[in-house]
């Protein structure tokens, strides 16, 4: 009797070890999972918040370009790609700021381009000139 009870205790020991083994093991392969997860969330945030840096670079670019063949240019919806951005021009005479907002998912991001028109010493054409560009 004693053997079969020595057996049973090995065997009950053995099936409980088993368990912890199966229960860590697959704790670890959870968390590892996770941790997987968040990491592709985080750079998939950061792929969408460059993306709209870019589409709202771009439409600057687009949108000064514009305004040096049309001083009157407002601004508008400019297509970049697959993506879109609102461009305003904003202020009189000479000084001029372009605001451009661009939205990529739920990351915004926007720009402001200063620029300073100016015409040739003939005053037959009109040119443009940079004064800054930044992110707002």
């Amino acid at each position: 009797m004693q053997d079969y009870r020595s057996k049973q205790e090995t065997g009950l020991v053995a099936l409980i070890s088993v368990i912890i083994i199966t229960v860590i093991t697959l704790g670890v392969g959870v968390t590892i999972s996770l941790l997987g997860l968040s990491e592709l969330q985080a750079g998939l945030t950061l792929d969408q918040s460059s993306r709209a840096l870019e589409t709202t670079d771009s439409c600057g670019e687009e949108a000064y370009f514009r305004l040096k063949l049309d001083s009157g240019y407002t601004g508008g919806t400019v297509p970049v790609g697959t993506d879109s951005c609102t461009a305003t021009v904003s202020g009189g005479g000479a000084s001029r700021t372009i605001t451009t907002i661009s939205t990529v998912s739920d990351h915004t991001r926007a720009t402001n381009v200063n620029v300073d028109l100016t015409t040739n010493t003939d005053l037959t054409a009109e040119g443009i000139d940079l004064t800054g560009w930044g992110e707002e």
